[in-house]
């Protein structure tokens, strides 16, 4: 790839606090400049990577009180993008298909993948997930999506691929493991326990 060719698509990720804290600029310069890139803001309404401080778009001020909230749709307009798609993170395929559709636009563009975190102030919900190992085929699919509470196990299936895990306390209940399950193997607790009338260990 040729990094000066300007007919290359860029795709550059920022999160919500760090782009209000010193993104804009850079987008201002890419709106300027129009520059051939889609900038994904991923917006999960606070700065978890230091805490869970709060910032201009949460709503709240840093002591946690009701404050004004900077929609980023606002401030990415303000600056002058003509391309801007909003899209719900947990929404797998969906969001796939908006960002290779930002890709394809000529010149700047944004999408905005928007879900609170799944940590702050609490988790999603109290129901985790699980993988059964049949249907299981180790395809490591869910693997792939980077979450922290699946692993490898030190079980496999019979043609010798590992068979992952999750962790019940580590698990959010995002749903982002089973909608790229192509096994159809990841349930969640109560899922199970509907199906089946009985316990099921995570």
């Amino acid at each position: 790839m040729n990094e000066n060719n300007p007919k290359h698509h860029r795709v550059a990720i920022i999160g919500d606090s760090t782009f209000f804290h010193s993104g804009l600029t850079g987008l201002l310069d890419a709106v300027a400049s129009n520059a051939n890139m889609t900038v994904v803001i991923v917006d999960n309404s606070i700065t978890a990577m230091t805490g869970g401080q709060q910032h201009p778009g949460s709503g709240k001020d840093l002591m946690g009180e009701i404050g004004p909230k900077i929609p980023i749709e606002d401030v990415v307009t303000g600056l002058g993008v003509k391309h801007l798609i909003v899209t719900d993170t947990y929404e797998y395929d969906k969001t796939l298909e908006l960002l290779k559709e930002a890709v394809k636009h000529e010149g700047p563009s944004v999408l905005i993948a928007r879900r609170p975190c799944a940590l702050f102030p609490k988790k999603i919900g109290i129901d985790p997930y699980v993988i059964l190992d049949d249907p299981c085929s180790g395809c490591g699919n869910c693997l792939r999506i980077g979450c922290p509470a699946i692993s490898i196990s030190g079980r496999k299936t019979d043609r010798g691929m590992h068979i992952p895990e999750i962790t019940a306390d580590a698990c959010t209940g995002c749903t982002l493991c089973q909608q790229v399950c192509k096994d159809d193997a990841i349930f969640s607790i109560a899922e199970m326990k509907k199906s089946s009338g009985e316990e099921v260990e995570a």
